[in-house]
C-alpha cells in the first residue's frame, strides 16, 4: 500500500496547488496590462499624395445598361454592360471595379477613377468603401479618398498584409515577420494617422514561440470599436486606441484541463484497494496523456469571430466547433461544442448562423438556444436575409444556391451559385452579383416592388420521359439507373494506391501500392542498420492486373516517392521516376522505364523527378518536367527506335508556348474527303474532292470532323460550329451561349458540349435533347460509342461525379453519381465498360 499511499498523497498537494493557480488566474487584469503599446516613430513613410480624377459618367441606371433576362434569377430585367470586381455593396452605393478604374454608383450619377499612368495602377484593389478604397503593392499602401479626389500613399517598412474599413478611419495591419511582432495603424480620411499600436503578447505554438499579429481585423458595425485576433487571441480595441478588452480561448481550454485534473485526482482518493487504485491510475495516465497533447495545441488559431451590435457581445469559433459568447467586457457567458470542424460565424438578423465542414447549420440566439438547424452538403461559404420575406439565402461550398425558411424549417435547393454569389439591395432595387468570389462578374438589376424567388432546377428523374427543350434551361443530369458493377479492387491490407494505369488494347492494369511498414517491426529486423530500415521504409509494390482482376505478375521497389506511372502508347513499356538525392519533385532524378513484364529496360538522368509525358506518336513524345515556382518548364525528347527500345534527348530545351505565324488554334487538318492549311489569322485554305477555296471564318479552327453525310465541321474560336459541304459553301453554323469543351460526331447525331449544357443535335441541324451538368463540372467529357449508338459522358467534379451513357435518341440508358472521387477515366475498352478510382479503391462497371 505504500505506493497508493504516496501517490494520493502527491496527488492531494497537487490539488491544493491547482487551486491557488485557478484563484489567482481571476484576479483583474490592467487596462493595457503592458499587451499594448504606442508608436512614436511609425513604421512607414508617407509618400506626396497625388490627386485623382473623379468623372461622371452617366446617371446610375443607364450602369445596368443591357436589358436581359436570365432564367437563373427570376424577374431581374437588367444587367452590367460588362463583368465587375465587386469591392462593396450597400443600400446607397456600390463600388465595382474593372480594366484598371473603380467605379462608383450613386442615386446622384456614377462616378469613375481612372487609375491608369499613375503610381496606382500596379496596385491591387484590396478594400473599399462609399468613402474611399485601399490599394496595395508589396510594401505600398495607398487609401484613395473619393471625397477629396486624392491618393494618400504610404511605404512600410514592415509587411502590411490586413486592411478595414469604416464610415471614418481606415486600418492597416503589418507584420515584422511571419513569427510577429505586428502593428496596428489608423489613420482618418484626410491620410492622417490617428494612433498607432505595436502587439506585445507572446504566444506559444507547435513551431516555438511567437508574437501577437494582427491576422484579423474588424470594425464594429458602428464603428466604435475594433476586434483583432491572432491565433486564439481576440482583443477588444476602442477608436482611440485603446485596449478594452482581451480575450484568451487558451485560457477557458487550460481551466478544463486543470478541472478534469481535479477530477482525476478525487477519483484516486475515492479508491479503496490496491485493485481499484490500479484501474483508476491507468485510466489517468492515459488521460494525461491527452491532455498533454492538449497543451501543444492550446493556442490553435480561431476559426472565425463575429459580433452583435447592440449588447457589443461577442461570438468566437474554435477549429473544432465549439462557439463560446462573451459580453463587451470580455467575460465568458456561455460555451456551447458542436465537436466538429467549422469556419462560418456570422451575427445575422438578431441571430448567431454557425457552419460546419460537415454542412450542418445552426441559428442559435444570445443566450446559446438553438432556433433552427439544417443540413446542407457542405458547409456555407456565406449566408444572407432575404428582406422582406424573412428568409435566408445561402451559398454552399457544394456550389449551390440554398433558399431557408426559419418559420417553417424548411430547406429549398437552388441552381448553381458560387462563393462570391451576393444578393443585396440597392436604392430599393433587388441587386445580384453572379460573379466567384475574388473574380469578375455581372451585376442585375430588378424591378421596384421585385420580390426575390430561388430558380429551383429539374432534374433528370427517370431513364425516359424527360421533357429537354420546353424549359429555358435545360434539366441537370442525376442519377437514374445505375451502371452494373463489374467488381472492385482495394488492396486486402489496406496499401495505398498511389498511381494507376490503364491499357484498354490489351486490357490490362498498372498499379502502384506503397506498402506500409511498422516502426518497431523495422526496428527488430534491422537494429544496427539505419541505411537498411530506410530503404524498406520507402517499399512499393507495382502489380500487372487483367480485366477480370487476375494478377500477371508484381515487382517491388525501393523509391521514397513515386510522382508519376506513365504508360507508353503501345503497352509494352512503362515510366516511373527516382530520387537521386532528396525526394522533391523538381530536383534531379532518374527515369525509369520498365517492360510490360516488369522488368527495368531503361535508366535516364533527368533534370527533376517530377514528369509528364505527352506522346505525338507510338514511337515519339516530350518529356515536361517539374520546376521550381516561377521558373520556366524544360523538356526533353522522347523516342523510340526499331528495335522498341526508348532513349531519351540529352539535349534540355526551356518549354515555350509557341502559337505560330496567325497565332493560336490548329495550321492544318485532314479527313476522308477535306483537308485545310491556315493561310492567314481567319483564313483557311481548303480542299475537297470537288473543290479548292479560301474560306474565311470568324475565329482559329480549334476542333474539325467529318459527318456521315460528308459534310466538314470546323470549331472556330470558342463558340461557333461551322459546316460545309463537298463544294465548300457554309451549309449552317451553330452558336453557343458559353465556351465549348468538344464535339463529338455520332452515327445519327451529334452533341456540341459546352460549358453549360450538353446540346444533341441531328444531322439536319434539328435540336433533339440537352441536359445540364452539375455545379463546378471542371470534369466535362463525351466519348462517343462505335457500334453502340450511344454516348458515355461524365461531367461533374472530385466531389460528386455524374456518368451517363445517352443513346441517340436522347434515352438514358443508364446515370451514376459518384462521390469522392480521385479520378476517372470514361474512356472505353470494346465499348463494355469504364473504371473509377476512389481513395484506396478502383471499380469497374459494365456499359452494356
Amino acid at each position: 500500500m505504500g505506493l497508493f499511499n504516496t501517490v494520493k498523497r502527491i496527488l492531494g498537494n497537487a490539488a491544493k496547488e491547482g487551486e491557488n493557480r485557478k484563484k489567482s488566474s481571476v484576479k483583474p487584469k490592467g487596462r493595457n496590462n503592458g499587451l499594448l503599446r504606442r508608436v512614436y516613430k511609425p513604421n512607414y513613410k508617407i509618400k506626396q499624395p497625388i490627386s485623382v480624377t473623379l468623372s461622371e459618367t452617366v446617371e446610375w441606371k443607364n450602369f445596368f445598361s443591357i436589358t436581359k433576362n436570365n432564367p437563373l434569377l427570376p424577374g431581374f430585367e437588367n444587367r452590367s454592360r460588362r463583368k465587375f470586381n465587386l469591392l462593396h455593396k450597400g443600400k446607397d452605393c456600390i463600388v465595382v471595379s474593372a480594366a484598371k478604374e473603380i467605379t462608383l454608383i450613386q442615386e446622384k450619377g456614377t462616378y469613375n477613377i481612372d487609375l491608369k499612368d499613375s503610381p496606382l495602377e500596379k496596385m491591387t484593389i484590396f478594400k473599399a468603401n462609399k468613402n474611399g478604397a485601399i490599394l496595395v503593392q508589396k510594401e505600398n499602401v495607398a487609401f484613395v479618398s473619393f471625397a477629396k479626389a486624392k491618393a494618400y500613399i504610404y511605404e512600410f517598412k514592415w509587411q502590411p498584409f490586413t486592411f478595414e474599413l469604416s464610415d471614418s478611419h481606415w486600418l492597416v495591419g503589418t507584420r515584422e515577420t511571419y513569427e510577429g511582432p505586428g502593428e496596428l495603424y489608423c489613420f482618418d480620411f484626410n491620410g492622417n494617422e490617428t494612433w498607432g499600436l505595436t502587439f506585445v503578447e507572446k504566444m506559444q505554438s507547435l513551431f516555438g514561440e511567437i508574437k501577437f499579429t494582427p491576422y484579423h481585423i474588424e470594425f464594429s458595425t458602428l464603428g466604435d470599436y475594433i476586434l483583432v485576433s491572432s491565433m486564439d487571441k481576440l482583443y477588444k480595441i476602442d477608436k482611440e486606441g485603446r485596449l478594452i478588452s482581451r480575450i484568451a480561448i487558451s485560457e477557458v481550454k487550460e481551466a478544463e484541463l486543470k478541472e478534469k485534473h481535479e477530477e482525476a485526482i478525487r477519483d484516486i482518493n475515492s479508491a479503496r484497494t490496491e485493485e481499484e487504485f490500479k484501474e483508476i491510475y491507468v485510466q489517468q495516465l492515459v488521460q494525461q496523456l491527452t491532455a498533454n497533447f492538449e497543451r501543444m495545441t492550446l493556442n490553435s488559431p480561431l476559426s472565425g469571430f463575429t459580433h452583435e451590435p447592440t449588447t457589443e457581445m461577442m461570438f468566437i469559433l474554435e477549429e473544432q466547433g465549439r462557439v463560446s459568447a462573451w459580453d463587451k467586457d470580455g467575460r465568458l457567458q456561455w460555451l456551447k461544442a458542436f465537436n466538429k470542424s467549422g469556419r462560418f460565424i456570422k451575427w445575422i438578423n438578431n441571430r448567431l448562423v454557425v457552419s460546419l465542414e460537415t454542412g450542418e447549420t445552426f441559428w442559435l440566439d444570445k443566450t446559446g438556444r438553438i432556433t433552427n438547424g439544417i443540413g446542407l452538403p457542405k458547409q456555407a461559404e456565406t449566408v444572407s436575409l432575404i428582406e422582406e420575406q424573412n428568409k435566408y439565402l445561402i451559398v454552399a461550398m457544394d456550389n449551390r444556391l440554398y433558399e431557408f425558411n426559419p418559420e417553417e424549417n424548411k430547406l429549398v435547393t437552388g441552381s448553381e451559385g458560387y462563393p462570391g454569389m451576393e444578393l443585396f439591395k440597392f436604392l430599393s432595387h433587388n441587386t445580384f452579383f453572379d460573379g466567384h468570389k475574388g473574380k469578375q462578374g455581372y451585376l442585375w438589376l430588378a424591378p421596384l416592388g421585385h420580390s426575390w424567388e430561388l430558380y429551383i432546377p429539374s432534374k433528370v428523374a427517370s431513364s425516359e420521359g424527360t421533357d429537354t427543350l420546353s424549359s429555358e434551361v435545360a434539366p441537370e443530369m442525376s442519377e437514374t439507373t445505375k451502371f452494373p458493377q463489374i467488381w472492385t479492387y482495394g488492396d486486402r491490407e489496406g496499401r495505398h494506391l498511389v498511381e494507376v494505369a490503364y491499357d484498354f488494347e490489351r486490357e490490362r492494369i498498372y498499379i502502384v501500392e506503397k506498402v506500409e511498414k511498422d516502426f518497431y517491426d523495422l526496428l527488430n529486423r534491422y537494429p544496427d542498420n539505419e541505411k537498411d530500415r530506410e530503404r524498406e521504409k520507402h517499399e512499393h509494390l507495382i502489380k500487372c492486373l487483367d480485366f477480370h482482376l487476375n494478377e500477371i505478375w508484381e515487382t517491388r521497389v525501393y523509391i521514397p516517392h513515386i510522382w508519376e506511372l506513365v504508360l507508353a502508347p503501345d503497352g509494352k513499356t512503362f515510366f516511373i521516376s527516382e530520387p537521386i538525392k532528396e525526394a522533391i519533385s523538381y530536383l534531379p532524378g532518374n527515369l525509369l522505364a520498365y517492360s510490360d513484364e516488369g522488368k527495368l529496360v531503361g535508366k535516364f538522368k533527368i533534370p527533376a523527378q517530377g514528369f509528364h509525358i505527352d506522346f505525338s506518336s507510338e514511337n515519339e513524345g516530350v518529356v515536361t518536367f517539374a520546376t521550381d515556382k516561377g521558373e520556366t518548364p524544360i523538356k526533353q525528347k522522347i523516342t523510340k527506335n526499331q528495335a522498341g527500345k526508348w532513349t531519351l534527348d540529352k539535349k534540355v530545351e526551356l518549354l515555350e508556348d509557341k502559337k505560330g505565324e496567325y497565332g493560336a488554334g490548329m495550321y492544318n487538318g485532314e479527313t476522308k474527303n477535306f483537308s485545310f492549311k491556315r493561310s492567314e489569322k481567319k483564313k483557311y485554305h481548303v480542299k475537297s474532292e470537288e473543290n479548292e477555296s479560301e474560306i474565311k471564318v470568324n475565329g482559329a479552327i480549334y476542333e474539325y470532323g467529318e459527318t456521315p453525310s460528308n459534310l466538314l465541321m470546323v470549331r472556330t474560336g470558342n463558340k461557333s460550329v461551322m459546316f460545309f459541304d463537298g463544294s465548300l459553301n457554309k451549309v449552317n453554323e451553330l452558336k453557343t451561349e458559353t465556351n465549348i469543351v468538344n464535339i463529338v460526331l455520332g452515327d445519327d447525331t451529334f452533341i456540341i458540349n459546352t460549358k453549360n449544357e450538353f446540346i444533341g443535335y441531328s444531322y439536319e441541324f434539328n435540336l433533339k435533347y440537352r441536359f445540364s451538368p452539375s455545379p463546378k463540372a471542371y470534369i466535362n467529357e463525351v466519348k462517343w460509342l462505335e457500334g453502340d449508338k450511344s454516348y458515355l459522358w461524365g461531367v461533374g467534379n472530385s466531389s460528386k461525379l455524374v456518368i451517363a451513357k445517352i443513346m441517340e435518341t436522347g434515352e438514358i440508358k443508364y446515370s451514376e453519381e459518384f462521390e469522392e472521387i480521385i479520378s476517372a477515366v470514361p474512356f472505353v475498352h470494346n465499348k463494355d465498360r469504364f473504371f473509377v478510382r476512389f481513395n484506396g479503391k478502383i471499380k469497374s462497371y459494365s456499359l452494356k
